[in-house]
């Protein structure tokens, strides 16, 4: 059987638990490429390393005696690769970095939201920005601080185990992870919403512009925070 139409990018579909969905598919997105006649396995992060075939589709790394990754079909008839019993899914390469790169932009465009805050503020001091306005433009800021405030709650517990039990029962930590996490969606929606209603009858088109991206840079990580359960996250119910 022929490793060729195994070849190319992998998406990992079977993340430890829903928590941790997110950060985990963001990290694993592997790589099989053929050079020089020998079989090389290539991560998203780090260096590429040799496979040798221990059986049929079946392939251990280099100086390695246990084989590790195994290709098949699942039942619709899709590559997918096991890699210690782990399931991914073969993807399209350009689409797999497309949305890391699309994340990361989003990410850079939400921590700006500091600047937009700060700039505004000051505007405002100055009697250069209405009230009305500083409260829009502060919602960007406000709905990132939320969520790095719910997942900030969510690290402490992965860093110390013993807390895990907490995620499990309605109390101070799981409300504020919900009421953040469902807050951020909901003033990612309003930003998008009010910077396409502004955009036309701005003065400054600069900050429209960037208020826009900002927006819509938000709704992205949105939709792919959505995507993985964690917006309105309720970490009892899992």
């Amino acid at each position: 059987k022929s490793i060729e139409p195994f070849l190319g990018q992998y998406q990992l579909e079977s993340p430890r638990n829903q928590i941790a969905g997110f950060k985990d598919k963001l990290q694993n997105a592997p790589k099989f490429y053929i050079d020089n006649g020998k079989l090389y396995y290539k991560p998203l992060l780090g260096e590429k390393e040799e496979l040798v075939q221990t059986s049929s589709m079946t392939f251990a790394f280099k100086n390695d005696n246990s084989p590790l990754i195994t290709f098949t079909k699942n039942k619709a008839g899709k590559q997918v690769m096991l890699f210690a019993g782990t399931y991914y899914e073969k993807v399209s390469g350009f689409w797999a970095m497309f949305n890391r790169i699309a994340v990361v932009f989003a990410v850079l465009m939400a921590v700006l939201t500091s600047v937009m805050a700060s700039v505004s503020f000051i505007g405002f001091l100055a009697n250069k920005v209405n009230k009305r306005d500083l409260l829009i433009r502060l919602l960007p800021v406000t709905g990132v601080g939320l969520l790095l405030w719910s997942v900030m709650q969510l690290l402490e517990v992965e860093q110390y185990t013993y807390m895990l039990s907490e995620l499990a029962t309605v109390n101070a930590r799981t409300l504020s992870i919900f009421t953040g996490t469902l807050a951020f969606g909901i003033i990612a929606l309003l930003t998008l919403f009010l910077s396409i209603k502004n955009f036309r009858k701005a003065k400054q088109k600069w900050f429209a512009v960037y208020f826009l991206l900002t927006g819509i840079s938000l709704f992205i990580i949105c939709a792919v925070l959505w995507q993985a359960g964690w917006i309105g996250m309720r970490t009892w119910a899992m």
